[in-house]
């Protein structure tokens, strides 16, 4: 085991009942560190936060992948050293309905489940794509400066530009 620092002994063994954010930089024990702490939850025979409850949010599916392996693997071993508990087994089996994923992943599915309470929201929504995100913000972005240009004054372009740090003579090339 790797030497942990007071601040991951902090984190692994935060006890309160609210939210835990652990930031910190690459390969500095981020995820050895979640693993531990959510563990350490979910194993609480007294106080167990049922796994199926979880939620983990990451940058990446990559982190997201390597943190539900992890913690899987981690619950394994709990379970090998000791064998007869259906706890660990049920929370083994729980584990993998834990929302452990990226935070677009995480937002998309609490708008899935909460549908119903947003009526400006079409059921058969969709996430689009990259190439058709840029499509869309190119469009966007189009119809913004027709606007510009054909209701501000040459001095309100201007310094509109300024401020978002334009070149000003990118408002002749929209036309």
């Amino acid at each position: 085991m790797m030497k942990l620092t007071q601040q991951q002994v902090n984190a692994i063994n935060y006890a309160e009942q609210a939210p835990a954010c652990v930031t910190a930089s690459a390969g500095s024990g981020k995820t050895f560190v979640l693993v531990e702490h959510i563990a350490k939850l979910i194993s609480d025979v007294k106080n167990p936060v049922p796994a199926d409850r979880l939620a983990a949010v990451t940058f990446t599916e990559k982190a997201a992948a390597e943190l539900k392996q992890r913690l899987s693997q981690k619950v394994e071993e709990l379970l090998k050293n000791n064998p007869d508990s259906d706890f660990l087994r049920e929370q083994l089996v729980r584990l993998s309905s834990a929302r452990i994923s990226t935070i677009s992943s995480f937002c998309l599915s609490l708008v899935r489940d909460n549908i119903r309470l947003l009526p400006d929201v079409d059921e058969g929504f969709e996430i689009c794509d990259s190439t058709k995100a840029d499509i869309l913000s190119e469009k966007a972005e189009e119809k913004v400066f027709e606007h510009i240009c054909a209701d501000y004054s040459e001095e309100k372009r201007k310094t509109l530009f300024k401020k978002l740090g334009k070149k000003v003579s990118i408002m002749f090339s929209v036309k």
